[in-house]
């Protein structure tokens, strides 16, 4: 019970301050999002877990034409309940839909302090991430938004 505790007060905590220095709050529910400061967090935002059986896209693109989208996790805490094919998982594109180059799918706290970037090649500078969860256990999530400016490729003379 104090374990529960104190991880529900170090989200909040995190959550508060994320979103005092980054800016608006995001669902994973929220379909599409355009920002450059923000954070985004599972569908129970900052003080519940999210729920079993969930299953959200949200395409996260810049506010800046050019630059790119970075997310930063700082909470990672997916539920590995399950079999090993079934557990809960992020899974991110770079671009701004899921037929656009796959970068990886995450699981448990792999994503615990990763910082996941639209690459250079993409042209839209966005992201697509994929929650879903299954029916056995949950658990919470949050990275923050930013957005980058993208090195000119040098051209050939």
């Amino acid at each position: 019970m104090k374990t529960h505790l104190a991880r529900l007060l170090f989200v909040l905590f995190t959550a508060l301050i994320v979103s005092s220095v980054f800016g608006q709050q995001f669902s994973i529910t929220a379909g599409s999002v355009q920002t450059c400061t923000g954070v985004l967090e599972d569908s129970g935002g900052p003080s519940a877990q999210y729920a079993d059986n969930e299953n959200f896209t949200v395409v996260i693109c810049p506010d800046v034409l050019g630059d790119g989208i970075s997310l930063q996790w700082l909470v990672a805490n997916l539920s590995t309940a399950g079999p090993n094919y079934t557990h809960d998982q992020i899974s991110i594109w770079d671009g701004n839909n899921n037929g656009a180059p796959f970068l990886g799918s995450y699981t448990g706290a792999a994503l615990q302090g990763l910082i996941v970037s639209a690459t250079t090649f993409n042209a839209t500078g966005c992201l697509t991430v994929q929650f879903t969860s299954n029916g056995i256990g949950t658990g919470d999530f949050a990275a923050s938004i930013t957005c980058f400016t993208p090195c000119q490729r040098p051209i050939a003379m």
